[in-house]
């Protein structure tokens, strides 16, 4: 069952809307959005045009207003991803800066490994001094492989994670 409008609340709401504080107004118009929608009526209901404009006039305004609206919703929403995405930057600087020296020269290390295939492990494990002749060719026999198809088999994966893991705990 539809609830009465309540005509008081609905026009200082309205006035509302014309306030140049952002959530105000937002939270004015989804108040009127939330009303009408309780009451079971529509904008065509609410608003009469009044005599001497057109409905051509009185169109454009709301159309105006509308999209004004779309746009601070949607200026609103952008800013508050990228509040997020700052967010997480700065909690990424917060936590290299308070990594552990150890953990700062590994990633450089790995800043600094030669890009031979394109593929991390692979370049990693041939960039390594202490890999042993026989893991050795087997990582260029994975190599070549990967680079005519660009593919790994999981067994390949598993296997050049179990080389580097190995030569990260040697070392």
């Amino acid at each position: 069952m539809a609830t009465p409008l309540d005509r008081d609340k609905l026009l200082k709401l309205l006035a509302l809307l014309g306030s140049d504080q952002e959530g105000e107004v937002l939270a004015a118009a989804r108040r009127i959005d939330a009303m009408l929608r309780e009451a079971d009526r529509g904008w065509d209901e609410i608003v009469t045009v009044p005599s001497g404009r057109s409905w051509l006039q009185v169109f454009e305004f709301s159309t105006l207003y509308f999209l004004e609206l779309k746009r601070r919703i949607s200026a609103e929403r952008s800013a508050e991803n990228w509040q997020a995405i700052a967010r997480a930057r700065e909690d990424e600087l917060r936590r290299l800066k308070t990594a552990p020296e150890p953990a700062r020269v590994e990633a450089a290390a790995r800043r600094r490994v030669e890009r031979i295939t394109g593929h991390e492990l692979i370049d990693r494990l041939l960039s390594a001094q202490e890999l042993d002749p026989t893991r050795r060719a087997r990582v260029e026999a994975i190599a070549t492989w990967f680079k005519k198809t660009q593919t790994l088999t999981r067994a390949e994966e598993t296997d050049l994670e179990t080389m580097l893991r190995q030569l990260e705990t040697a070392g």
